[in-house]
């Protein structure tokens, strides 16, 4: 047991405090084998003006340094830990860095108790007390520069994660993996398993579970295997709020992520952010470089998401964002089985932007069940900018339940410069009834922006307030839009429009 460390807030915002530390540095071509263990501690109290932490552990390997560690944290319980600058319950954190160093590493945080981690400032220290920056429940940062190599197993599981607070930036769990220069690499195999994360606040940004990568020059992270499942997170509330939120990071030439990414079966109620909240986000970004991913989100639960906990108005219940700029993205699906409801804003939304790069969307929505919902069902939304920019999309939408929202389902594709925008939706099976707006609308504009929809024998568009299917084209765009036996009967505005 382990209370007090540390003491009143100082004035100085450099003063740092941790109630557990092992730190492991090797260097000039040293090996070390290593297994470590942290196991049923209790801490509290721990006070600090600049950073403080619960638990802490470091690793440096430079210059050629060689080492191979497993590292389990677990049955611990950490609380009231509070500073200035820099948080954490549970830290885990390796920098390895140099031709020649690398790590290998299994590391396991599991079944911990981590709560009351706050980055503010007391009372004590002025009359006017500054609010903290930065606090984290359990965070693990793998960072490899300058041709290291890290290899890394790793479990998250059976955690319980509370009340933690910050001024700018509160996680609940988060991982942030960066491999950079000189064809640094990083592997790693990931589990976020069955925690419960609440309570997480932050005046400008806070999320339940973050994971995120970046590479730049030259970086690489290989087949990465990552699996976030059968988490509850709730009460989430910010600026900007994330209940789960994976993002992919590439910023120069020769840099690549490659990905198997894996959201399933978890459970995301409560997010609300006053200027964006969002249940489950997947976010890709490209500069130059290269981001590939095959992602399955599916039996996931995300409910009463939006910008003001007291209503039901703003908010996204799940979203793809990808944004290739000179670069490339590829993103292969299925999304299936997720129940959306009570959300503010669109319930499924894939939204894609590329400049002078490309990206290919493909894959499969099915069984998807997004009702009363404050804005579309599912909600496709396609830009492309400059010569020789292609944002290529082909799905296969199926036995879904696009009813009683806003909107059925949304579809925008716009392409400037030379650019090519060309989606293709095959939908069968799907129920889009009994919404506010249109059953179906599709826009296309621009002259390279090329919508194709097919609609199936089983797909029912009925007694929707607007129009069941509603199609607009400008300044060339083109879509061509078949029923193919498909019910659409007893929209308000009438059954087909064209135009405005």
């Amino acid at each position: 047991t382990i209370v007090g460390i540390g003491g009143e807030f100082q004035e100085s915002a450099s003063g740092a405090a941790e109630g557990l530390f092992i730190g492991t540095k090797v260097y000039d071509h040293a090996v070390a084998t290593q297994a470590v263990t942290i196991a049923h501690n209790q801490i509290s109290n721990v006070v600090a003006g600049g950073y403080a932490y619960g638990i802490r552990a470091v690793n440096r390997i430079s210059s050629g340094g060689i080492v191979s560690q497993t590292l389990l944290i677990v049955d611990n319980e950490v609380a009231a830990v509070s500073a200035f600058n820099l948080v954490g319950g549970i830290d885990a954190v390796s920098y390895v860095k140099g031709a020649g160093s690398s790590l290998s590493q299994a590391l396991t945080i599991a079944s911990n108790n981590v709560t009351d981690i706050a980055a503010v400032r007391s009372l004590a220290v002025s009359t006017a007390p500054l609010i903290g920056r930065k606090a984290f429940g359990i965070a693990v940062g793998s960072l490899a520069y300058y041709r290291a190599t890290v290899s890394q197993s790793l479990t998250i599981a059976s955690n319980q994660v509370s009340g933690v607070n910050a001024f700018l930036t509160a996680f609940g769990v988060v991982v942030g993996n960066n491999a950079s220069a000189d064809g640094a690499v990083l592997d790693q195999s990931a589990a976020i398993l069955d925690n419960q994360v609440t309570e997480i606040g932050a005046s400008v940004s806070a999320s339940g579970i973050t994971f995120a990568n970046s590479a730049y020059y030259h970086g690489i992270i290989r087949a990465q295997q990552v699996t976030i499942a059968g988490n509850v997170v709730s009460n989430i509330v910010g600026v900007s709020a994330f209940g789960i939120i994976a993002a992919n990071v590439v910023t120069s030439e020769g840099a690549s992520i490659g990905q198997n990414l894996v959201i399933a079966v978890n459970t995301v109620t409560g997010i609300v952010g006053s200027a964006s909240a969002t249940g489950i986000a997947v976010v890709n970004e490209a500069y130059l470089g290269v981001v590939s991913q095959a992602l399955d989100l599916s039996s996931n639960r995300i409910a009463h998401v939006s910008y003001d906990a007291l209503s039901t108005v703003g908010g996204l219940g799940i979203v793809l964002f990808n944004s290739a700029s000179s670069g490339t993205i590829l993103q292969d699906l299925p999304i299936g089985a997720n129940s959306v409801t009570d959300v503010g804003g669109d319930a499924i939304r894939l939204e894609n932007h590329v400049v002078y790069g490309v990206i290919s969307q493909t894959g499969t929505l099915t069984g998807n069940q997004a009702t009363g919902n404050g804005g579309a069902g599912l909600s496709l939304y396609n830009s492309a900018v400059g010569a020789g920019a292609i944002d290529f999309v082909s799905l296969s939408i199926t036995n879904n339940n696009f009813s009683l929202d806003d909107a059925g389902v949304d579809s925008v594709a716009t392409a400037a410069g030379g650019a090519i925008v060309d989606l293709h939706a095959s939908l069968n099976g799907n129920t889009i009834d009994n919404n506010t707006t249109d059953g179906i609308f599709v826009f296309a504009s621009g002259a390279s922006a090329t919508e194709t929809f097919s609609l199936g024998a089983s797909d029912n568009v009925n007694f929707n307030t607007g129009f069941g299917v509603h199609l607009i084209t400008a300044g060339g765009g083109a879509i061509f839009f078949t029923t193919d036996g498909a019910t659409i009967t007893g929209n308000s505005s009438g059954n087909f429009h064209t135009g405005p």
